[in-house]
């Protein structure tokens, strides 16, 4: 309906245009015939009638046809940009559509399993306290899922708000991302994966807590993804005016029919679909973050050998 309205605005612009050409070649007609009388004034009267009847038949015929003309075509062309001018607010549309039904599944599927729980324990009438505590550890899983989904959709909430550049503090790209890494070694020593660096001097503007999220949340699914006894290298340096920091892993790989949608909101790999922590978020997020900052990320992963994360940042 919005697109079959803005069309007919243009058709009524161009109606007007019309009528305007209209009137001026009628005034253009008008003229002719008053020179045509001027120049025609030794021959007979039936002759005169006959040249002005004539001339006139021939501009009214034109006048009408080049007027049928321009309505159809800028009616057409209005209706081709309502459709242009319409697409980003139906894609917009659509896209907080997909995005609050993802929200309301990812958030009602631990409801129902509590609930679920819940009302088979009810209805059992156990008196066991070993199935009372199967209950709250199930219902205290849901509720940390939960907790996280809230948690990213905040965070995303947040760094949506395009951030003030004139306010981005200097941030030492080195030591950074060494703290990140200080504070995930305890993950990685859990499963034996070995994080090795490379990090180069470098500074980048930013906001620091929202880069470290970044960092953190890449790191961590390296992690996730890598099986005991792997590897995780992270570097960090300087191309020109640009800071390239690279995360790359040995861990399961992301299928290439996943590859160009892991940076869509709730968008799980295959390999990663049932991991109960993650809200499929976390990329988002990051691209989000990375975005802000002027800067690009991009993921490039074969299945069984690993992947690599690439930010791209402008040197400070």
């Amino acid at each position: 309906m919005a697109r079959l309205r803005l069309t007919a605005f243009y058709t009524a612009i161009t109606m007007t245009i019309v009528t305007l050409f209209s009137v001026a070649l009628f005034a253009t007609l008008q003229k002719n015939v008053h020179d045509i009388i001027e120049e025609n004034k030794h021959i007979p009267d039936f002759q005169q009638h006959e040249i002005i009847r004539t001339n006139i038949d021939d501009i009214e015929n034109t006048i009408v046809l080049i007027d049928y003309i321009l309505l159809f075509v800028v009616t057409l062309l209005g209706y081709i940009i309502a459709g242009k001018t319409l697409q980003p607010l139906q894609e917009s549309v659509t896209a907080q559509k997909r995005f609050l039904a993802d929200v309301s599944h990812d958030l009602r599927t631990p409801l129902a399993i509590m609930q679920s729980g819940s009302q088979v324990l009810e209805q059992s009438n156990s008196t066991k306290l070993s199935d009372y505590k199967e209950l709250f550890a199930s219902n205290q899983e849901e509720i940390y899922k939960m907790s996280h989904l809230i948690g990213d959709l905040l965070t995303l909430a947040h760094t949506e708000n395009v951030p003030d550049r004139n306010n981005f503090e200097v941030i030492d790209i080195q030591s950074t991302l060494a703290d990140v890494i200080k504070r995930m070694r305890g993950s990685a020593d859990s499963k034996r994966i070995s994080i090795t660096t490379e990090l180069s001097q470098g500074r980048v503007g930013g906001n620091k807590q929202n880069l470290e999220r970044v960092f953190q949340n890449i790191i961590q699914n390296s992690i996730t993804y890598t099986n005991p006894d792997g590897n995780l290298a992270v570097t960090s340096k300087r191309e020109g005016r640009k800071m390239l920091i690279t995360i790359t892993d040995t861990g399961v790989g992301i299928s290439q029919k996943d590859l160009p949608f892991v940076f869509e909101r709730f968008y799980k790999a295959s390999h990663s679909r049932n991991d109960a922590s993650g809200s499929g978020l976390g990329l988002s997020i990051a691209k989000q973050i990375i975005e802000q900052h002027g800067g690009t990320i991009s993921v490039t992963s074969k299945e069984t050998f690993g992947t690599r994360v690439t930010i791209s940042l402008p040197y400070a």
